[in-house]
């Protein structure tokens, strides 16, 4: 997991190198191109996500775990000063979790990851400073809307749980919005 990280930053510094050193005039340049405030680009990455859930004391057996998902986006930015941009990006993200139910010996009987498809909205100002390497730093929010959800895993029959038969049961399903239950939107 951590070498797919490090090839992820890699690759994210690598496609920023080249976006940077097509922007860098040229020494032979004899016309001064007029400048847009305008760019464009792609985001990707990888996000961790660890989930903030209340488990009741009677539950305790049941322990929720970080997951791992994927981003993918455009961005668009409008250059306001020499240090100072507007940024808004439209991008997909996956907020994964796991949860892990014990039992009564301590081994684990039911496994379920959930994966959660989001569209986020981030507005950010973007302040910039030093040359040839710069520094950014960014302060925004975002909105999100919960597109949709898939869940799968394994669960044992109740005969497991009273009398300790290993019949197992694997299920591969959508997850349904549930107004009661389910928040659509984040920020």
């Amino acid at each position: 997991m951590k070498k797919r990280h490090l090839v992820l930053g890699l690759m994210l510094i690598a496609i920023t190198g080249i976006a940077s050193a097509q922007n860098t005039p040229t020494a032979d340049s004899t016309q001064q191109r007029a400048k847009s405030p305008w760019s464009v680009g792609i985001t990707g990455g990888f996000c961790t996500n660890t989930p903030s859930i209340q488990v009741p004391d009677y539950a305790s057996y049941i322990t929720y775990k970080s997951g791992d998902g994927a981003t993918v986006g455009i961005t668009g930015r409008y250059q306001i000063a020499k240090w100072l941009a507007a940024r808004a990006s439209m991008v997909w993200i996956q907020k994964n979790y796991k949860m892990d139910r014990m039992g009564y010996n301590g081994s684990n009987i039911i496994n379920t990851n959930y994966t959660n498809n989001y569209i986020s909205l981030p507005l950010a100002v973007q302040v910039q400073v030093g040359y040839p390497f710069r520094l950014f730093a960014f302060a925004g929010g975002y909105v999100g809307y919960w597109l949709s959800g898939h869940r799968s895993g394994n669960t044992f029959t109740m005969n497991y749980l009273l009398y300790g038969d290993v019949e197992s049961t694997n299920f591969d399903t959508d997850w349904e919005f549930n107004d009661e239950r389910d928040n659509r939107f984040d920020a």
